[in-house]
């Protein structure tokens, strides 16, 4: 199956580099429908340039804090070392607190950087 989502122009040019392995969203019932193997087909905001990526894996938390505390900041494209609290601060500038409350997370592994054994 073929989803499609726009993406901020930073975050996209390193998914098409590998260097963001792990995309985050609200877990709603648009991503409730990604499965493993499926595509997504990225949309850069800025030049509408687009990206195919394949799902590797979905790992769903109840809320953004959860979720980053289980990788390294870089995989999900920030600078290495990254602060939980700012890779919080910096996703509620595009999600309403409310909505990860109501819907929880999930973080869509792109690439090959993250082990398929990672315990979660």
């Amino acid at each position: 199956m073929n989803h499609w989502m726009k993406i901020r122009h930073q975050f996209f040019e390193k998914i098409t580099k590998g260097e963001k392995c792990l995309e985050v969203r609200l877990y709603d019932a648009k991503r409730r429908q990604f499965n493993r193997g499926d595509i997504i087909t990225f949309t850069d905001e800025d030049s509408g340039e687009s990206y195919d990526a394949v799902i590797k894996d979905l790992f769903i938390y109840p809320n953004f804090q959860a979720l980053f505390r289980q990788f390294p900041s870089e995989v999900f494209g920030f600078p290495k070392e990254t602060p939980i609290d700012e890779m919080v601060k910096f996703m509620y500038t595009i999600y309403q607190p409310w909505d990860e409350l109501r819907f929880g997370v999930v973080a869509i592994r792109l690439c090959s950087l993250i082990s398929e054994e990672t315990s979660l």
